[in-house]
């Protein structure tokens, strides 16, 4: 079936340039995120979705996006600490998915090679000029009491979520990594190391010295 799938990836990127990326869109626009049970759909599934999205199919393609769009948001927005990043990096990675679709081999998780592509989308983010600017801007994680029923509870969780959002961002972009992607995502070492091509015992490291730091960040917190 891959060797099929392969062979479809030119056809697939000529459809794309000439507007299939626009019912990609589309569906990126109309996405609700999926329920936790949805997002883990069965691996046979996703064979049936890959192959009829490179047959131009873009209610196929919706699939694939409901199914893994809470995930890569919810690994996003932990990395950049911002939802509107966040939402941009995962439109941005799902577009290149689609573009790179027949380049899937399916020796890993559909999720996987999904979080390997936003991974580095965050990565880039970053690095940019555009990053430099949020950091310089509007403080992306602290919500308006006024914006929710109870002022005093929002305010609170506001802070809370300052809290940690400034606790992340202290750590080394490694440890931030390994951290966001095994206790936040809840994924395997096997995983993390297919997504970051890490070594898993360097990844086990990262992960308890994350924990370590992020744990005395929060208590030196006010």
């Amino acid at each position: 079936m891959w060797g099929r799938v392969r062979g479809a990836g030119e056809a697939l990127t000529r459809r794309a340039v000439a507007g299939t990326m626009g019912d990609v869109a589309a569906a990126l626009d109309s996405v609700r995120p999926a329920a936790p049970d949805a997002a883990h759909a069965a691996a046979h599934d996703e064979r049936r979705w890959v192959r009829d999205a490179l047959d131009g199919d873009a209610r196929a393609f919706r699939r694939i996006v409901e199914a893994h769009h809470r995930h890569l948001y919810l690994m996003a927005v932990r990395l950049l600490g911002h939802p509107e990043d966040a939402r941009d990096v995962v439109q941005d990675s799902f577009a290149k998915a689609y573009v790179s679709l027949a380049r899937y081999d399916g020796n890993h998780r559909l999720t996987t090679w999904l979080h390997r592509i936003a991974l580095n989308g965050c990565r880039d983010f970053l690095k940019s000029a555009k990053r430099r600017e949020r950091a310089a801007g509007d403080d992306p994680v602290l919500e308006r009491a006024d914006e929710r029923p109870d002022p005093e509870e929002a305010l609170e969780r506001g802070r809370r979520a300052e809290r940690l959002h400034t606790a992340l961002a202290e750590l080394r972009p490694s440890y931030r990594e390994a951290l966001v992607l095994k206790d936040l995502q809840g994924l395997s070492y096997r995983d993390m190391k297919a997504i970051t091509g890490t070594p898993i015992t360097a990844l086990k490291i990262r992960v308890v010295r994350a924990r370590k730091r992020l744990r005395a960040a929060l208590e030196e917190a006010p």
